[in-house]
């Protein structure tokens, strides 16, 4: 018998304020908006899974570009770039999603994703 599991597929990205750049959207939860305005929203929460015997998080939404603080990432998310410096990249194996650049600053690149199969054996 095969088992099938289908995670979440992903949320919204969150809407700009004034200059700082809402948070990309998670597996599950969607990205934030930046409060206050000149910082950057937060990446949205991505799915945590325990297929490899320990509980790791997927998918994360990348954080929104500011020209004062980046906005913050979890679960493999990147986080966003500040006006002095690039955003960072999503986690490696984990598909999290790339902070965002602001300005003239680069964006990080998406985490690589992975795949696990797991059996069981008799």
């Amino acid at each position: 018998m095969i088992h099938l599991h289908t995670p979440a597929q992903g949320t919204s990205g969150a809407l700009r304020v004034c200059e700082g750049g809402g948070g990309g959207g998670g597996a599950t939860v969607a990205g934030t908006t930046p409060s206050p305005p000149a910082t950057g929203g937060g990446g949205g929460t991505g799915a945590t899974s325990c297929i490899t015997g320990s509980p790791v998080g997927y998918s994360g939404g990348g954080g929104g570009g500011a020209p004062t603080t980046g906005g913050p990432a979890t679960q493999g998310g990147g986080t966003g770039s500040t006006g002095s410096g690039a955003g960072t990249a999503g986690g490696c194996n984990t598909g999290g999603g790339g902070g965002a650049g602001k300005g003239p600053q680069s964006s990080g690149q998406g985490g690589s994703g992975v795949v696990i199969i797991r059996y069981k054996f008799q």
